[in-house]
């Protein structure tokens, strides 16, 4: 559930579906299911690693020891900033449509209004998360099956109305849809970088490696269900939402919302309101389990001497990180105003920085494997899983890193001449050194 829900798919359907139709027409959803290969790369890195050290930290101790101190703490950084990116944008999903749900169109569109709200969620949703693991994935399980339920109705309603009955205006999906390169190579290689971002946030299930009856294997299982799961949702609502709009419709939605565009149409009067409710309850989903990898992150780093020991400090009744917790809710309550005093696309920027990160830690991540292991890489079994597999998901991941910088770099939205989602990673990131000069005399560094 967490890992699912981590991935927020319908708050991520509903502003991407647009793009990527607009990129590759019917082909959005082959591109979706090429998407998946990377991220199962990735996956099963993760896998080899946990296998042998379930560490909360994730990245920052498996890094750690593949490549030394230094190295390992960014990579906990680069978990931290990148969820604390993503978290000013859902934030600001959740107070929109909270607005939106209850018929107040002229608050979802005010910035005060959208920062009194969203600090309300971050708060809420921090208080849930440091009341323990138990109570937060039972928040997640009511959360996502009301989410889940609502985008199989909407989109069985749809391909139902379209294959079966005939809706006017239309676009009958055929098989030639699942082939990614149909649009071209430019358009499959953006459409990926959207699509790539759609599966984000399934590791948040070795995040909660520590506190699973099976921490060597459950979480594995967990983040390669989440990760199937999501193969079919994404790749079926996106058929769905394009076979009812019909390719140039979808597409002229761009970045706007296809859910809402689609909904009343799809399932009558009450439909807007109901999908109004999917992505709310998408967005505030995604917020709380963000939270969990940072606070994980932030634990281990805690309890490994690389940060503050009260950050390791772990409630004996809840069981819960409750000082990293509120911490973590703290700065996360502070990045959001800043994106959304600082940036008239605070949306796009922060998702935007968020891929930057992503990549950036997954691709780290990859790379560790195969140095992990080194002595231990003998044998078919060990050369496909700790060499072949990791270093192909480290070479997708530095490739959209690559293009990622690329294209934000030839786009619009800039400060001082600099687009602005590299200009918070690099921040972020030279923000990173200097927090990990304060550490240098701890005993993280010192004992290594």
């Amino acid at each position: 559930m967490i890992g699912l829900a981590s991935t927020a798919p319908a708050y991520s359907l509903a502003v991407t579906v647009g793009l990527l139709a607009d990129e590759a027409g019917g082909h959005a959803a082959g591109i979706m299911l090429l998407a998946v290969v990377p991220m199962l790369l990735v996956a099963l890195a993760y896998r080899e690693l946990n296998a042998h050290e379930p560490d909360a930290g994730t990245t920052f101790a498996w890094v750690a020891r593949a490549f030394g101190p230094r190295t390992g703490w960014l990579g906990g950084w680069a978990v931290v900033v990148s969820s604390l990116f993503v978290m000013a944008s859902l934030a600001q999903v959740a107070a929109q449509y909270l607005f939106l749900l209850v018929g107040a169109d002229g608050l979802a569109d005010s910035r005060v209004a959208q920062l009194v709200a969203g600090l309300v969620w971050i708060g809420l949703l921090t208080w849930l998360c440091s009341r323990g693991i138990t109570t937060t994935a039972a928040t997640q399980t009511a959360l996502l099956l009301i989410e889940l339920v609502l985008l199989v109705v909407f989109a069985g309603k749809a391909l139902w109305e379209v294959l079966i009955v005939g809706h006017p205006g239309s676009t009958t999906p055929d098989a030639t849809w699942l082939d990614p390169f149909g649009a071209g190579m430019g358009a499959t290689w953006t459409g990926l970088l959207l699509a790539v971002f759609l599966y984000w946030g399934w590791d948040s299930s070795f995040s909660v490696n520590e506190e699973t009856a099976a921490p060597r294997r459950g979480p594995a299982v967990a983040a390669l269900v989440a990760i199937g799961i999501l193969v079919v949702i994404l790749v079926g609502a996106t058929v769905a939402v394009i076979a009812w709009g019909g390719i140039e419709r979808t597409a002229a939605l761009g970045d706007e919302d296809v859910l809402a565009a689609f909904a009343q149409e799809v399932l009558g009067g009450q439909g807007g309101n109901l999908l109004l409710l999917c992505v709310l309850s998408s967005a505030v989903a995604g917020t709380q389990t963000t939270i969990v990898p940072m606070v994980r992150t932030v634990l281990s780093m805690g309890a490994h001497g690389a940060m503050p020991a009260p950050l390791a400090r772990v409630e004996k009744d809840s069981g819960s990180p409750a000082v990293a917790t509120w911490v973590i809710g703290g700065i996360s309550a502070a990045l959001f105003v800043a994106f959304l005093m600082s940036s008239e696309n605070a949306l796009a920027d922060s998702v935007e920085a968020t891929a930057l990160g992503i990549c950036a830690y997954y691709g780290l991540t990859c790379a560790a494997v195969p140095a992990y292991f080194r002595g231990h890489l003998s044998g078919r079994r060990n050369l496909l899983f700790r060499v072949v597999v990791p270093i192909g998901g480290a070479a997708c991941m530095i490739a959209l890193l690559i293009g990622s910088v690329t294209s934000l770099l030839e786009g619009e939205s800039k400060v001082f001449g600099i687009a602005t989602p590299v200009l918070f990673a690099a921040g972020a990131f030279a923000a990173g050194l200097v927090l990990m000069a304060t550490q240098r005399r701890g005993a993280y560094f010192t004992s290594r």
